[in-house]
């Protein structure tokens, strides 16, 4: 099955979607007494939450190929921050 640039972008945009989704769970459930209503760690989600919001945004917009090395170094930069959020959330 081939899904082209406009179904390759949706598929992506709904994973980053759902990452945005789940990102709120360890802050809401108390799966782990770190995480539960950490204020530091729902501070650094947020800011990794709206650069993901951007980048499935810009994909679900446009299929011109110029702009996926720019997001998809955002979407790491993204996912390195998010990963700081829960070193900070178990640490501090």
């Amino acid at each position: 099955m081939y899904l082209g640039r406009r179904g390759a972008n949706t598929v992506a945009a709904i994973f980053y979607i759902v990452a945005v989704t789940l990102s709120f769970v360890p802050f809401a459930i108390s799966i782990d007494a770190a995480y539960h209503f950490d204020p530091v760690y729902l501070a650094i989600v947020l800011v990794t939450d709206a650069m993901l919001a951007y980048v499935a945004a810009r994909l679900l917009i446009t299929t011109d190929t110029r702009h996926l090395d720019r997001l998809r170094r955002l979407s790491l930069l993204a996912i390195f921050i998010g990963l700081m959020a829960f070193l900070a959330g178990a640490f501090v």
